[in-house]
C-alpha cells in the first residue's frame, strides 16, 4: 500500500505484509468503525501497533466480515473489529444493515475485553480506564444510524480519499472506488469553503 497522510486508520487483519499496510474501504466496516468511535468518544486508539513507526496509530483492525444476503432483505454484514488502547483490547461484533443508499444502521452485538502484554508503562487515569470499560452492547446506545457522508467525509474516514487499496474482490473494489469518487465529488460541490488540511468535506 502507498504511504498515507492520515495519522489514524482502520486496518485489515494481518495489516503488515512486506512493509505494506492494508486500509479498509468496505462501507459496512467503515460505518461500524465510525459508530463505535462516535459513541465511545474516540478513546480506543492504539498508538503502538508498529514499534518503528510511532507517528502512526491504529483506530481498529477488521478481522472478519460476512455478507448476509437473502431475498427481500436489506443488504447486511456481520463483522468483527478489534480495538486497542494501552493494555486494553476489545473484540467487537457488529451487524450493519444498508437501510438506504445514504444511511446504515449499526448494531453492536457483543464485546469481549481482555488485557494484553504492554511493554511500556501504562499512563492512564482512572477516568480513562472507566471510559474504556463502558459497554455499548446491550445498552440503548447499541443501535444507531450512520450516514454515508459520515464514513466518506467524516473525521475517521478522511484517509479514504488516498486509499481504495483493498476490497473483497476486484469487481467490488472497482465499484466502490467509483462510488467513493461520486460521493466525494457531490460533497465537494456542496461545500462552500475549502476543507481543513487532512480532512475531507464539510463538517457540521
Amino acid at each position: 500500500m502507498d504511504a498515507l497522510n492520515s495519522s489514524e486508520m482502520l486496518l485489515e487483519s494481518l495489516q503488515v505484509h512486506h512493509d505494506h499496510v492494508i486500509v479498509v474501504t468496505d462501507r459496512h466496516a467503515l460505518a461500524a468503525h465510525e459508530y463505535w468511535h462516535r459513541k465511545t468518544g474516540s478513546c480506543w486508539i492504539d498508538a503502538v501497533w508498529i514499534s518503528n513507526q510511532e507517528s502512526y496509530s491504529c483506530s481498529g483492525t477488521l478481522v472478519a466480515l460476512q455478507r448476509l444476503e437473502a431475498p427481500n432483505q436489506l443488504p447486511r454484514s456481520q463483522l468483527q473489529i478489534n480495538f486497542a488502547a494501552a493494555d486494553q483490547v476489545v473484540k467487537v461484533e457488529f451487524m450493519v444493515s444498508e437501510v438506504s443508499h445514504s444511511e446504515f444502521e449499526v448494531q453492536v452485538l457483543r464485546e469481549r475485553r481482555h488485557r494484553r502484554n504492554f511493554g511500556d508503562e501504562v499512563y492512564l487515569s482512572n477516568e480513562e480506564y472507566s471510559n474504556l470499560a463502558v459497554q455499548l452492547a446491550g445498552s440503548r446506545a447499541a443501535v444507531g444510524r450512520v450516514r454515508t457522508l459520515d464514513i466518506v467525509g467524516g473525521f475517521w474516514s478522511a484517509e479514504t480519499r488516498q486509499c481504495a487499496r483493498h476490497e473483497l474482490s476486484l469487481q467490488e473494489r472497482q465499484g466502490k472506488t467509483l462510488q467513493l469518487q461520486r460521493y466525494l465529488a457531490a460533497q465537494e460541490a456542496k461545500c462552500p469553503t475549502p476543507a481543513a488540511p487532512g480532512r475531507v468535506g464539510c463538517r457540521n
